[in-house]
């Protein structure tokens, strides 16, 4: 008896693992299609991504959300079988949105299409190629860890643009990025010609200020956006900044913010009420309303934190 509950074990953890996910998926599709962003999944390079997408005007720009590092970890060293988010907050923005072309991306591994897929990542890091829908999809644990922002997912990112720029015809894009997806939305600002203004939500704009601040194990395998700066210079931006965040605190922005000489076209915004997964998205619809452009007068970059001091959390 006891051998055979050993065996049955690993199916068990499986199992729940599945149930999981499929609630989560479940629960993306609530938020998602009341407000018609219907489910697709997008092959893109090494990686197959989940998107929500509302295509009302066909030749029109489009408002792109990229999704945070989702459930990660487990616990601070414990990594999490899978990395399909609890609460998808950048899908929670995207619903929140008005415009009529919106696109949401999830990250790479996030809601999987297989359950097996999850088992075999977390179980053979090593093994990267997964058999998804008939294709490969490079699925190892260190792409929800250390290589989150690894070049081939950027690039995957690309092919997925590039895929929404041929089907629908649009011209160009506005990219918002949470969490860390704000660092893949960054990357992309940097790099692409058709993308007009970023925009980022709680964003790790820089991850080894990130895992220096907390004590974890660095993003070694991840392209930083502080490394962009100067291809970003002309980019119209705005952050915003929960006053409540504890995760991603100020200090995160203003270590970014320091590598631009330039700064006219940072705009930052200090969200009151805001933690990192609650406040930004009761707020989201009047957030949108303030103006993403660059200024004739570079703006005093320590002002915002100077009222942070001030005030102090609310």
């Amino acid at each position: 008896m006891k051998r055979f509950i050993l065996a049955l074990a690993p199916l068990l953890v499986l199992v729940a693992c599945a149930n999981s996910t499929l609630v989560r998926q479940e629960s993306a599709n609530h938020i998602g299609m009341p407000v018609q962003l219907y489910p697709e999944v997008i092959d893109a390079g090494n990686f197959r991504l989940q998107a929500y997408e509302r295509i009302h005007a066909k030749g029109q720009p489009a408002r792109i959300y990229i999704e945070g590092d989702g459930h990660a970890w487990q616990s601070k060293r414990v990594v999490s079988r899978d990395p399909t988010p609890m609460n998808p907050v950048a899908l929670k923005l995207a619903a929140q949105d008005r415009v009529q072309n919106v696109i949401y991306l999830a990250r790479p591994c996030q809601f999987p299409e297989k359950t097996e897929q999850i088992w075999t990542a977390y179980n053979n890091p090593g093994e990267k190629d997964i058999e998804k829908g008939g294709l490969k999809e490079k699925c190892d644990q260190a792409y929800w860890t250390n290589k989150r922002v690894a070049p081939e997912v950027i690039a995957s990112y690309q092919d997925a643009l590039n895929y929404y720029r041929q089907e629908y015809n649009i011209p160009s894009f506005e990219i918002v990025g949470y969490s860390g997806g704000a660092a893949v939305a960054a990357i992309l600002a940097a790099e692409r010609s058709d993308i007009t203004t970023l925009r980022t939500v709680a964003g790790n704009l820089d991850h080894t200020a990130f895992t220096t601040l907390h004590g974890v194990s660095p993003m070694s395998g991840s392209l930083n956006p502080t490394d962009y700066a100067l291809d970003l210079v002309n980019v119209p931006q705005r952050h915003f900044v929960g006053q409540r965040d504890d995760i991603i605190p100020p200090s995160i922005y203003e270590s970014y913010a320091q590598k631009f000489v330039d700064k006219s076209c940072l705009n930052v915004t200090l969200v009151e009420r805001a933690d990192h997964l609650e406040g930004m998205v009761e707020q989201w619809g009047a957030l949108l309303e303030l103006p993403v452009d660059c200024k004739s007068v570079t703006p005093d970059p320590t002002a915002w934190s100077r009222q942070l001091n001030q005030d102090g959390p609310k």
